[in-house]
C-alpha cells in the first residue's frame, strides 16, 4: 500500500522538526512498479511526488478514474472501507454491538428513492465515472490479495466488494442535523423559558420570531432526541463546520492574475478528511482535494478556473409532529384521515453474535420517524433535501472540474445539490465571482425555526429555489469575494436561507486585511489564511479599558498583560491563554449572576459565547466592571493551577493542542504503531487560522489549505495535516503534519515538467493483455525487467 518508509510517532515535544523537503527526497528510494491490471483499456500512469500527491495521466475517462479510485484505495482502504460501512449502516459487523444504533440510524436515512433518478440528477456522466471509480477500488483490493493494511489485520475482517451505488450513499452528519438540532433547542427553549427569553438567549441571525404553532405541544420534544444522530464518535465529525474561502482579482495582485485561497475547516483527523490527487486525461487536467472514497476534485483547479467553498449554513431540514392513532400506533393523520406508515425491517449482522439484530424503520410522508411517543400518540418525522434526487454530497464537483469560464461553472453547480456551500470562483481572464448553492426548500407559510404539525398540510415544501435566487457576486467593485459561515442575506431579501450563521469576527478580519490593498502576493495569502489576530479579544479588552476597571494589586500584573498585549493568538503567547481562560470565566459568571436560576440549566446548553459578548452592552457599566474583573481573577486561578504560577511563561499552545490519534489504537502498542501525538496550535474558533475543541483543545481546524496562482499554476500551495497516506508505515502517514503547524505549505505542482522533477514514484498500471506472460488464474505477475513487484493483480 504505497511507500513503507517509517514515519515520526509518538507523543514528543509539539515543536518537532521536520526534514527539508529536498533532503526528504534526495533520501527517499526511488520505486518504480508495473502492475497488469484487468479493467482498464489502456496504460495509466501514477507520478507520486515528494509530497505524497499522485498524478495520474491516462487516455482515457474511464481509464483516469480507475486510476483514481485505485491509488486512492492505495493510500486508504480502511478509511474508505469505514466510509462505506458507517452509511450502509453496517459497523456493527466488524466493530460490534456498540455500533448497533448508529447502523440502525444510517439505515433509516438511506435514499429511499429512484436510483435512476438519482443517477440522471448527477453530472453529466458520473455513472460511467462513479462506475470507473469503483471498479478501480475493487481492483486494490483484489491486488492486495492477503496482504491488506493493518487495521483489517486487527480487527480481522476484509473489505467488501464496492458497488457505483455506495458512492450515492448520503453524507448525514452533524453538518446537516444542525437545522433539526436548532429547531429542537428553540423547542426546548419556548417551552420553558417563553418565547421572549428564547429570542434573548438564542437569537436568530437575521432577527425573526419563530412561527410558534398552537396544534405543536413544544414539550418534551428535547434535542435529546437526536442523540442517536451524534456519529462524531465515529466520524469524528462536527455540528460547526465552518471555512474561510476568498479570491482577488488581477487588479489586486502582484501579478496581474487572480489569487484564491480556501482552508475548509474540518475535523483533525488521522488519516485526514481530504486526499489530493491529480487527473490528467482528454479534457481532464484538475488537481486538488475531496474526499478519498468519492472521484473528482472538490476543491482546486483546472487549467482555467479555480474554486473553493464554505458551508452556507442552508435550513435544509424540517421537524414534523405527526399524530398517531391510539388504535394503531403504525397509522398517522394526515388531515381527517389515518393513514398506514411505510415498515422496513432489517437485518443487522453483528461480531460475536450468531443471529443478526432486527430493527424496524419506519417513514411517513415527510420521511423517516426519528422519535415516538406511544403514551402521548406523537411522533417526529425528518424531512430533509437527502431524500431527493441527486443530493449525494460533493458528486457535483464533476461538473465543476471540467467548467472552462463562469457560465459554464454556473451551469455545473445547478446540480450542486448537498451540501450547500459558498463556491467562490476565479478564471485565468481575470473574473472573480462567488455564489450560494445548495438545495433550499421553499416554505410559503413558515420559517423553519420550530417543529410543525405534519397532519394539517399547510406545512410543506413547494419546490426549490432556483440559483438564479441565491446569493451571487461577478467581478464586483471592490475586486475581491470572500466567505467565512457569515450571514450572506443580502438585506431585505424575501428569500429566508437560514438563521443560525457564524459571527462576523473572521470575514470582518479578511475583508480588513484586503480592503484597499494592491500588489497582493502568494506569500500575503499564506499569512492570511495562517493569521491569528482577534478582533473578539481586542473587543473585551478595549471594553475593560474603556470601563477603566479598577484592579486589586494581585490582578493588576493580569490587566497589563492584557492591555499590553497585540491580540495575536500565537501558540507562544501568554496573554492569549489568559484571554482564553478569561473568556471561559466570564460566560460561567454572567450565567451565574444574570440568568435567573429556573432559566440557567436551559441557557447554559444552549448560549453561546457571542451572544454573552452581545448581551453585555444591555448590562450596567458597573455590572459589566465587576463581571469582567471577577472572572479574570478567576481566570488567574484557574490559568495558575493549570500553567503555573508565573503568568509570563504560560503558552497558549500548552492548552491548545490537536490531537492526531488513530480510532484503532486502542492500547500501548497500537498507539505506538498509529498515533502521531499532539501538536500545540495557535488561533482560536473566531480567528482566520479556526481552531477549537472542548477544554482549550483542539480538535477542528483547517488540516487542509489551499492557495491557488493564476497566473502560475505550479506556484500554487498546499498543506493536508497529517499526510497523504492512511498507511503507518508510508513516510506520507505523518509527514505534513510539522509543517502544518510551523504554517507552512507544499508546492502543488500541475505542469508535468514540474511533476517530473519531483516525482519519487512511478506506478504504471497496464492491462493484462499487455502482459509478457500467460495469465490463467495466477494471483501474481513480474515486471520482465526484472522491478520486484508486490501485490500484482491479473
Amino acid at each position: 500500500m504505497g511507500s513503507e518508509e517509517p514515519h515520526p510517532t509518538g507523543n514528543g515535544p509539539q515543536t518537532r522538526e521536520s526534514e527539508p523537503a529536498s533532503s526528504r527526497a534526495e533520501a527517499s528510494r526511488w520505486t518504480e512498479e508495473v502492475l497488469y491490471i484487468h479493467g482498464i483499456q489502456a496504460p495509466v500512469e501514477v507520478l507520486r511526488d515528494e509530497w505524497g500527491v499522485p498524478h495520474i495521466y491516462a487516455t482515457c475517462t474511464e481509464d483516469l478514474f480507475f486510476g483514481q479510485g485505485f491509488v486512492a484505495a492505495q493510500d486508504r482502504l480502511y478509511q474508505m472501507e469505514m466510509w462505506r460501512r458507517t452509511r450502509t449502516g453496517e459497523l456493527s459487523e466488524v466493530l460490534g454491538s456498540s455500533h448497533i444504533e448508529h447502523d440502525r440510524v444510517a439505515r433509516l436515512m438511506k435514499y429511499r428513492g429512484d436510483i435512476e433518478a438519482d443517477w440522471s440528477s448527477c453530472s453529466q456522466g458520473a455513472r460511467l465515472i462513479v462506475d470507473s471509480f469503483t471498479r478501480g477500488i475493487n481492483g486494490c483490493i483484489d491486488t492486495c490479495g492477503d496482504n491488506l493494511p493493518i487495521e483489517f489485520q486487527l480487527l480481522g475482517f476484509k473489505p467488501k466488494t464496492w458497488q457505483p451505488e455506495h458512492c450515492l450513499l448520503r453524507q448525514f452528519s452533524p453538518t446537516i442535523t444542525f437545522n433539526a438540532a436548532q429547531e429542537l433547542a428553540r423547542a426546548d427553549m419556548i417551552s420553558q423559558i417563553g418565547l421572549e427569553d428564547t429570542l434573548k438567549y438564542m437569537p436568530t441571525d437575521p432577527p425573526r420570531s419563530p412561527t410558534v404553532v398552537p396544534e405543536v405541544d413544544l414539550s418534551k420534544i428535547s434535542p435529546a432526541i437526536l442523540s442517536p444522530f451524534d456519529f462524531s464518535r465515529t466520524l469524528n465529525m462536527s455540528d460547526h463546520d465552518g471555512s474561510n474561502c476568498w479570491a482577488v482579482a488581477g487588479e489586486l495582485s502582484s501579478t496581474g492574475k487572480p489569487l484564491l485561497a480556501s482552508d475548509p475547516h474540518r475535523p483533525l483527523m488521522l488519516p485526514s478528511l481530504r486526499y489530493v490527487c491529480h487527473l490528467i486525461a482528454p479534457q481532464w487536467n484538475v488537481i486538488g482535494a475531496g474526499e478519498p472514497s468519492l472521484p473528482g476534485i472538490a476543491l482546486g483547479h483546472n487549467d482555467r478556473i479555480a474554486f473553493g467553498f464554505t458551508v452556507a449554513q442552508f435550513d435544509q431540514t424540517d421537524l414534523y409532529v405527526e399524530t398517531l392513532s391510539k388504535d394503531d400506533a403504525q397509522q398517522y393523520r394526515v388531515g381527517d384521515d389515518w393513514v398506514k406508515m411505510s415498515v422496513a425491517r432489517e437485518a443487522i449482522s453483528v461480531k460475536g453474535r450468531n443471529e443478526a439484530v432486527e430493527v424496524v424503520l419506519k417513514f411517513t410522508r415527510h420521511g423517516p420517524i426519528i422519535w415516538e411517543n406511544i403514551e402521548s400518540n406523537r411522533a417526529l418525522a425528518l424531512r430533509w433535501t437527502g431524500e431527493e434526487a441527486g443530493a449525494a454530497a460533493y458528486l457535483g464537483c464533476l461538473g465543476v472540474d471540467q467548467a472552462h469560464d463562469w457560465a459554464s461553472f454556473c451551469s455545473a453547480i445547478r446540480r450542486w445539490r448537498m451540501p450547500s456551500e459558498n463556491m467562490i470562483y476565479a478564471d485565468v481572464d481575470n473574473n472573480i465571482g462567488w455564489i450560494a448553492v445548495g438545495l433550499l426548500p421553499i416554505r410559503q407559510n413558515w420559517d423553519g425555526l420550530l417543529p410543525v404539525p405534519g397532519s394539517v398540510g399547510r406545512f410543506e415544501w413547494s419546490g426549490f429555489r432556483g440559483i438564479e435566487e441565491m446569493p451571487q457576486e461577478f467581478n464586483p467593485p471592490r475586486r475581491y469575494v470572500a466567505s467565512a459561515n457569515h450571514n450572506i442575506v443580502p438585506t431585505g431579501s424575501p428569500v429566508d436561507i437560514g438563521f443560525d450563521w457564524k459571527a462576523s469576527y473572521r470575514i470582518d478580519r479578511i475583508r480588513q486585511v484586503l480592503e484597499g490593498r494592491t500588489s497582493i502576493t502568494v506569500e500575503d495569502f499564506k499569512l492570511l489564511q495562517t493569521d491569528e489576530f482577534s478582533l473578539r479579544a481586542r473587543r473585551l479588552v478595549t471594553l475593560m479599558r474603556d470601563l477603566q476597571c479598577p484592579t486589586s494589586q494581585p490582578i493588576q500584573h493580569a490587566v497589563a498583560i492584557l492591555n499590553a498585549w497585540d491580540f495575536v493568538l500565537a501558540q507562544n503567547s501568554a496573554p492569549a491563554a489568559l484571554f482564553e481562560i478569561w473568556l471561559s470565566r466570564i460566560r460561567s459568571l454572567f450565567l451565574e449572576r444574570h440568568v435567573n436560576e429556573f432559566q440557567r440549566n436551559v441557557a447554559r446548553k444552549y448560549l453561546q459565547t457571542e451572544t454573552i459578548v452581545q448581551l453585555l452592552q444591555t448590562l450596567s457599566a458597573d455590572d459589566v466592571r465587576t463581571l469582567l474583573m471577577d472572572a479574570l481573577t478567576s481566570a488567574v486561578q484557574e490559568g495558575s493551577a493549570r500553567l503555573g504560577p508565573d503568568m509570563s511563561r504560560w503558552r497558549w499552545g500548552a492548552l491548545h493542542k490537536a490531537r492526531f490519534y488513530h480510532s484503532i489504537a486502542s492500547d500501548s502498542n497500537q498507539a505506538d504503531t498509529f498515533d502521531i501525538g499532539d501538536f500545540e496550535c495557535g488561533g482560536d474558533e473566531e480567528t482566520v487560522n479556526s481552531t477549537r475543541g472542548p477544554d482549550y483543545g483542539c480538535n477542528y481546524g483547517p488540516s487542509y489549505r489551499q492557495i491557488i496562482d493564476l497566473a502560475d499554476w505550479d506556484r500554487s500551495l498546499f498543506i493536508n495535516a497529517p499526510g497523504q497516506s492512511g498507511d503507518p508505515r508510508s513516510r506520507h502517514y505523518g509527514d505534513h503534519l510539522c509543517l502544518w503547524q510551523r504554517k507552512e505549505y507544499v508546492p502543488l505542482l500541475y505542469s508535468r515538467a514540474a511533476v517530473e522533477r519531483h516525482t519519487i514514484q512511478r506506478l504504471t498500471l497496464r492491462p493484462v493483455c499487455d502482459s509478457p506472460h500467460e495469465v490463467k488464474n495466477s494471483s501474481a505477475v513480474r515486471d520482465a525487467s526484472g522491478v520486484e513487484l508486490t501485490g500484482t493483480q491479473t
